[in-house]
């Protein structure tokens, strides 16, 4: 049995959408208020609160803030948990850094703001039924798109909402996974900022949607930057903008699961480079750097528009899921300099490079 989950759009009334913002107001607002006791108590009394301390404190505060009775009981349960799994990650975080397997920031909790994506979870009595989700406090049933068949049983579900205002709920749960038919064929990728280039010859333009939308995304910017504070004008120019944040999101997410579904069903194999983002996103040194800089910097935006690690780690849980064996090669190996035939390594090979001969064999190479 593995989780899986399935993410639908929700199509709510205008009734529901009010009753979902008041369940994401609701739990927003406990945990913003627990992780305000936690520092306050921590920095007074030097005492550390948990789960049960927060949790267990619920009933009261339904009697002090009567609106929170209004909100289902497993969301108001699932702010304190939520606050609870923050503290853990940090602390996990910490240690990892103590031992110097950590790099960057730890993550301390941080509070919630109104503008930005809204959650809560539930874990009990969920269910599908005619086209609409039927979850407490919503009995009627909100309209959802089941674009796919939902499998499984189902565990827990997880109600959202985007900065663009759509609705989604993501269900999770437990399925059997049968292993896609075993075959013979291997294939290696390279990846670049022009796409994904397979062994065999098979080339994946990647579409670099935010590169191809960065006029539109600086003028919706600057409209939003125009507008006065905290007023209409500035929430509808706030919407436009996130609603083509979306946009570009859909759109690479749309071509990494087709090409990484595409690989793992024709391919028992699949070996790819370590590649280190972090790494290659690092502004060279001015007495190294072999280009100009606005060079190096357009290079960097469109290196962090191809995503090289949302795309691998598709490839990773799917070939966990469909039997597939994914291979990591390392990334200081030369595997672009040397010829796939006869093993030649041309090592004046430079980024410029597309296409290259080698002078062994005389085997043509892209």
């Amino acid at each position: 049995m593995t989780l899986c989950s399935y993410k639908y759009r929700l199509m709510p009334t205008e009734e529901q959408q009010i009753l979902l913002n008041k369940h994401f107001g609701c739990v927003r607002f406990l945990y913003n208020l627990f992780l305000e006791q936690r520092i306050a108590a921590y920095k007074g009394e030097k005492k550390t609160l948990n789960y049960y301390d927060n949790a267990t404190s619920i009933p009261e505060l339904k009697k002090t803030y009567e609106w929170l009775k209004e909100a289902g009981s497993q969301a108001l349960q699932y702010s304190a948990k939520a606050l609870q799994n923050g503290y853990d990650n940090f602390f996990r975080k910490v240690k990892l850094k103590a031992q110097g397997k950590h790099k960057g920031k730890c993550g301390f909790p941080r509070f919630k703001k109104k503008h930005g994506k809204q959650s809560f979870k539930v874990l009990q009595n969920i269910k599908v039924i005619d086209g609409k989700l039927s979850i407490p406090k919503f009995k009627q049933g909100i309209p959802i798109i089941l674009h796919r068949p939902l499998e499984g049983e189902i565990e827990f579900a997880t109600i959202s909402k985007n900065k663009a205002g759509q609705y989604f709920v993501s269900i999770t749960a437990n399925k059997v996974m049968t292993p896609l038919p075993t075959t013979d064929k291997t294939i290696g990728l390279d990846m670049n900022v022009h796409g994904i280039v397979g062994s065999d010859g098979t080339k994946y333009k990647n579409p670099l949607p935010k590169t191809k939308y960065r006029n539109r995304l600086k003028f919706l910017t600057k409209a939003k930057n125009r507008t006065q504070k905290e007023s209409k004008g500035r929430s509808k120019a706030y919407l436009k903008l996130n609603q083509l944040e979306q946009h570009i999101h859909n759109i690479r997410e749309d071509f990494q699961h087709k090409v990484s579904r595409k690989l793992i069903d024709e391919n028992q194999v699949i070996v790819i480079e370590t590649l280190c983002v972090s790494d290659m996103l690092k502004n060279a040194d001015p007495e190294v750097r072999k280009i100009e800089r606005w060079r190096e910097r357009a290079f960097h935006r469109k290196q962090a528009d191809a995503c090289f690690s949302s795309f691998f780690q598709k490839l990773k849980y799917k070939a966990e899921w469909y039997g597939r064996e994914l291979r990591q090669v390392d990334k200081w190996y030369p595997s672009s300099q040397l010829c796939s035939v006869c093993g030649w390594q041309n090592k004046d090979l430079t980024l410029n490079d597309r296409e290259w001969t080698c002078w062994n064999c005389f085997t043509n190479h892209d």
